[in-house]
């Protein structure tokens, strides 16, 4: 068979129809001419075409009342849930070491004030665990023979190391935001501050313009210094919930003098909808018999 000359082919084509179009008749013709050079073109639509798509760019937030309305609205939609997945909590002590560990957890979500937490640990299914019930909380871990339990205070300087600033992400408005303003956008972000004098703390709020969720929580104290980052990320729908999704991985740092001293990484791989028994309930925030326990609170 006669071989065409593929060139002359190529000047010939005439993009009446759309340019994808147009290069699948290309490569329809260079089959019929030259088999090598058709594939060579198909590869090179494949690396050179796939990798240099655009991101996409949506339209910002202008105002807080749009950020807070976009706020409010995921928070009406919230159910009770239970979740389940894995923790990698990762720690530096006043010696410089570090020490990282790994265990499986499970979430019950009730309400942003009545949620809990259970870690797997050291052959204990509740060796690490918390819960926050109506403005009180305790917490308990087993591996350093650890339990505390008192009321939550907002203003006190220990609020955002404790349970209390777990699922904020899930209403970020229920404390520490009666002054709401826009501060200056960044890529792909809209950020919405929160100030509360009585707190004297700051909640720098960063929200995804295509997907319209929450994505990151910066919480800087009275001189306006890090203290804690909270990521949420890879929201998934919740099955037979309308409009609701959930993030499956969650992150948590925690900084002193400009040094992140602690992380903690949970990645869900199980959300559902949860319809608690009251005695369920009633065992789940109980807290765990720690009468021979040495450090508890007193």
């Amino acid at each position: 068979m006669q071989r065409k000359n593929l060139r002359f082919k190529i000047e010939d084509l005439r993009f009446a129809e759309s340019p994808a179009a147009s290069f699948f008749k290309l490569i329809l013709t260079a089959f019929k001419t030259n088999v090598r050079a058709a594939s060579l073109l198909f590869f090179v639509f494949i690396f050179a075409g796939c990798g240099g798509q655009q991101k996409r760019s949506c339209p910002p937030m202008r105002t807080s009342a749009e950020v807070s309305a976009v706020l409010k609205g995921y928070s009406a939609g919230l159910r009770p849930l239970r979740a389940s997945g894995n923790c990698k909590i990762s720690y530096t002590n006043e010696k410089g070491e570090t020490f990282a560990q790994g265990f499986p957890v499970r979430i019950w979500y009730l309400n942003n004030k009545k949620y809990c937490l259970y870690g797997d640990v050291m052959f204990d299914a509740k060796g690490m665990s918390f819960a926050v019930n109506n403005g009180e909380y305790w917490s308990y871990a087993k591996q350093f023979g650890v339990y505390t339990t008192g009321k939550i205070d907002e203003t006190g300087e220990n609020y955002l190391y404790g349970p209390a600033v777990f699922l904020d992400f899930l209403q970020p408005f229920s404390a520490g935001c009666r002054k709401v303003y826009m501060a200056e956008a960044e890529e792909g972000f809209d950020i919405l501050m929160c100030r509360d004098d009585e707190i004297c703390g700051t909640k720098k709020i960063f929200m995804d313009r295509c997907s319209r969720k929450m994505k990151k929580i910066e919480y800087l104290n009275c001189p306006g210094n890090l203290v804690l980052v909270v990521e949420a990320d890879e929201y998934k729908k919740v099955k037979g919930a309308k409009n609701l999704s959930f993030p499956r991985k969650l992150s948590y740092k925690y900084f002193k003098s400009g040094q992140c001293t602690d992380q903690r990484q949970i990645k869900l791989d199980n959300v559902k909808l949860w319809n608690g028994e009251p005695n369920q309930v009633k065992a789940l925030f109980t807290p765990p018999d720690v009468n021979n326990l040495q450090n508890k609170a007193e």
